[in-house]
């Protein structure tokens, strides 16, 4: 099984759906991910993974909780630190070139493109490409495009009202 599937299959265990458990997962990757973009560089497999792993650990819920939700409650910040833990694992293997699972220890660019792609394909996010080469959702309110000035893509969000 693959580390993604491992994350993913830990998130279910504790009681997410399978939706929920990979929109999460892409949730916290993506956030990691674009604060390496905003850093003005790009971030490492490694350093992705480990931002994601704060962020995922960011998710806990401390608010009080009685009876059946309070179980709930426990159980789900179990599975998010059993994320937070893979998601670490997965870090460290990439910096020593191991690999996890089925995944290849050095995967190009153009897989990468493929996989962000299919992880909106995998949220049940619907893209379409402008005729100006934007990537866009027309049902949300952010999509991807060029940014000559730095020539690099960047996500944008749409604001209100303009759509």
């Amino acid at each position: 099984m693959s580390a993604r599937k491992s994350v993913i299959q830990a998130l279910i265990n504790v009681g997410y759906g399978e939706r929920q458990a990979k929109e999460l997962l892409s949730h916290a990757l993506g956030e990691a991910q674009q604060r390496g973009f905003e850093a003005g560089r790009r971030a490492s497999r490694a350093e992705v993974l480990r931002e994601a792993a704060d962020v995922a650990e960011t998710l806990r819920q401390f608010d009080p909780a009685f009876g059946a939700r309070k179980s709930a409650q426990i159980s789900e910040n179990v599975g998010v630190l059993r994320v937070a833990d893979e998601l670490r694992r997965m870090a460290d293997a990439a910096v020593s070139g191991s690999t996890a699972g089925d995944e290849q220890a050095v995967t190009s660019p153009w897989q990468q493109a493929v996989d962000g792609l299919n992880a909106l394909v995998d949220a049940g996010i619907p893209l379409h490409i402008e005729p100006d080469g934007h990537i866009a959702n027309p049902c949300g309110d952010e999509h991807i495009e060029w940014n000559r000035e730095t020539n690099r893509w960047q996500l944008v969000m749409d604001e209100e009202g303009t759509r």
